[in-house]
This record gives structure tokens, C-alpha cells and sequence, in this order.
């Protein structure tokens, strides 16, 4: 499995980031819990796809997330993300729950900038390298950052919620993929009206993979 690893608050950290904010025991055990289970997950996705055949249940997850999407592409981007998640990579947690990210849609014109608040809604979120619409390449080879919210911790939040935010990040990351539909009723419709773009969406993929564990509503 990849290497777990926190922003922790080093002296220097402290220093120049006196109201910074950092992941206690218990919210640690419960990052680790799920990327425990995202490597469960993805591992099951790929016994599923590849070993002994493809079976009725199997292609019944892709038709349902995927929709008629080829099935050599669900298995190159499957295998591409177990391949990270099994790998030796890192992937740090950082705590921005109660504050701002700056995002950069152009890095030639700081202007074009947006500050965006973290709220008690969003879970999670990752930085892509700028340009990679038109590389492919979303991350550094070495690692990559994970920013959770407040939302991730909420009390209501289950071990495969937590899981099923860990697997939409790294999608984001190692696919190089952007949002464009949430939540397992309009990912279902994405699949059946636009297969393509169902295939280039992180919650589709989150959702496919944890349906090897779980059945969402």
C-alpha cells in the first residue's frame, strides 16, 4: 500500500503557520482505517476485472457506472490506480478544515485566482499541476497532498465514505480527471447519457470501486 504520511507541526511550521491546525490520534486512525480499506477496494477491482473472466455481476458495476464505456479502458485506468495505491508512493493528509485554499486558473496571471473557503460541507480536495488537461500528468512522481475538510470527519461519515473520498482524490491525481457529477443518482445517469464523460469522472470511479464492499442507494 502506499506511505501514509501527515503535515506535521514542525518548529518551522508553527513558526511561519501559528493558527495551522493538525490531525489528532483519533483522526488519524480513522485516515488510516480508510486507506486500509481504499487498498481493499481497488485490489477487489482489479481480482474483478482480470481474474477468471468477466462474470455477470462485474459487468453489470461497469454498465452501472460506466455505462457503455470500453472495457479495456476501465481496466487501463483501474490498473493505473492500483498500481499507485499498491505501490510504494506517499500520499500526505493535510488538515484545511476551516480555511481558504487559493486556486490558480492561470499560473501566467495571478489576477485570474480564486479564494475559495473550506466549509463544514467539503470533504476533500487535491492540487493538479497546472497543465494537466493537456499533459495527463496530475501529479509529481515522488507523491502528492491530500487536503481533508471538516466533512470528512463528521460524525454521520462512515468508514466507506471516508474511503470512497481517499479513492475520488487519487482518481483526480493518477487519472488526471476534474468533477463533473457527484453523488451515486447523477453518476448513474452520467453513465447511461455520456459514457465518455462517466469514464473521466472521479465519483463514478469512487463509486465503482467501493461497490465491490458496499451497495449505494
Amino acid at each position: 500500500m502506499f506511505i501514509i504520511g501527515y503535515d506535521n507541526p514542525s518548529a518551522a511550521n508553527v513558526r511561519l503557520n501559528p493558527n495551522e491546525s493538525y490531525f489528532n490520534p483519533h483522526e488519524k486512525l480513522l485516515i488510516e482505517e480508510a486507506c486500509r480499506q481504499t487498498a481493499d477496494v481497488s485490489r477487489r477491482v482489479i481480482q474483478g476485472i482480470t481474474v477468471g473472466g468477466l462474470n455477470n455481476i462485474i459487468s453489470a458495476r461497469i454498465v452501472e457506472w460506466f455505462g457503455s464505456s470500453s472495457f479495456r479502458d476501465v481496466v487501463e485506468c483501474a490498473k493505473k490506480m492500483d498500481a499507485f495505491i499498491q505501490g510504494g508512493g506517499k500520499v500526505t493528509f493535510v488538515d484545511r478544515r476551516h480555511k481558504v485554499e487559493r486556486l490558480i486558473n492561470d499560473p501566467h496571471n495571478p489576477a485570474l485566482d480564486q479564494i475559495v473557503p473550506m466549509t463544514e460541507c467539503d470533504y476533500a480536495y487535491v492540487k493538479n499541476l497546472p497543465d494537466y488537461k493537456a499533459s495527463g500528468i496530475a501529479h509529481v512522481g515522488s507523491g502528492m497532498r491530500l487536503y481533508l475538510g471538516e466533512r470528512f470527519f463528521h460524525p454521520s461519515k462512515t468508514t466507506i465514505d471516508r474511503t470512497a473520498t481517499i479513492y475520488h482524490e487519487l482518481a483526480h491525481k493518477i487519472l488526471a480527471l476534474q468533477d463533473i457529477a457527484y453523488n451515486a443518482g447523477r453518476c448513474r445517469q452520467l453513465a447511461k447519457a455520456q459514457p465518455s464523460q462517466a469514464l473521466k469522472n472521479p465519483d463514478n470511479w469512487c463509486l465503482f470501486a467501493t461497490s465491490f464492499i458496499h451497495n449505494w442507494p
